[in-house]
């Protein structure tokens, strides 16, 4: 009998955990335990908030609100990035989207015997019916696109787009990770039937094998360093507080980690 329970709704958020730490898959979205430790540093949890609430006028922005009261709200923050970044993106091209916009958006698709998720910043049918999936981010480090290629999100999306659709009719899909600390640095991938159709299939089968998977078999990574980064690491016996240096190469592999519903660390 399977560890993950029916109908569990497989996301880019709990696989890229899976990817991560099994053990802290297991956690989180099998036995949904409460974490013991704190979830971040303050620097972190002051990104992590700065970047919720810049998402949070960008909705607002497509759903018609007045720029100045953007703009006022922004500037009435302590934190004075969020107005930086709100003046960028209202300068870019991408405040500008025509077509048919829908701004975040869940969508949902069964993928062999799985439900799989995306929860889409925002979704742009242009009027030759080129599909863009649009991602807003606020890394402090400008990600490669190898890191991003590498990232569940660049694979989750796109298939269920693609798939939540009819796919002839909307290709090509493309998708662009916009970063407000790099405005001028768009990172764009493009994807053809094939490419979504072997991303599909190597989604289905990670989700079978993480379904086939017994409680031991949901161990902890190697990888100790990681578990500075892991809310759930006094359940493994790997430390109670969380690292605070936000300049070590640790990040790299911490921003693996997204909390689900959240924002996501290099974003």
């Amino acid at each position: 009998m399977s560890e993950v329970p029916e109908n569990f709704l497989f996301s880019q958020s709990n696989l890229q955990t899976f990817a991560y730490c099994r053990r802290r898959f297991y956690l989180r979205f099998v036995k949904r335990l409460v974490w013991p430790a704190k979830l971040h540093s303050p620097e972190h949890e002051q990104d992590l908030r700065a970047g919720t609430f810049f998402h949070q006028l960008i909705h607002q922005h497509f759903l018609g609100f007045d720029q100045d009261s953007l703009v006022r709200q922004a500037s009435q923050d302590n934190d004075p990035r969020i107005l930086q970044w709100l003046s960028a993106f209202l300068q870019s091209c991408f405040s500008r989207l025509e077509g048919e916009i829908f701004p975040e958006t869940s969508f949902t698709i069964r993928s062999g015997s799985h439900l799989l998720t995306a929860q889409i910043d925002l979704l742009q049918i242009k009027t030759d019916q080129h599909i863009i999936i649009y991602d807003w981010k606020t890394s402090r480090k400008l990600p490669s696109v190898e890191t991003i290629k590498s990232q569940f999100q660049s694979q989750v999306y796109p298939v269920v787009i693609a798939f939540r659709l009819p796919l002839n009719k909307y290709l090509p899909i493309s998708m662009v990770y916009w970063e407000a600390n790099y405005p001028d640095q768009p990172i764009k991938l493009s994807f053809r039937e094939s490419d979504l159709q072997q991303a599909k299939t190597a989604l289905v089968q990670q989700m079978d094998e993480i379904c086939s998977l017994q409680a031991d078999e949901f161990y902890r990574t190697a990888e100790i360093r990681r578990c500075d980064w892991c809310e759930y690491r006094s359940y493994c016996d790997r430390g109670t507080r969380p690292e605070t240096d936000l300049s070590t190469d640790n990040i790299h592999d911490y921003e693996q980690i997204i909390p689900e519903g959240g924002t996501e660390p290099w974003g």
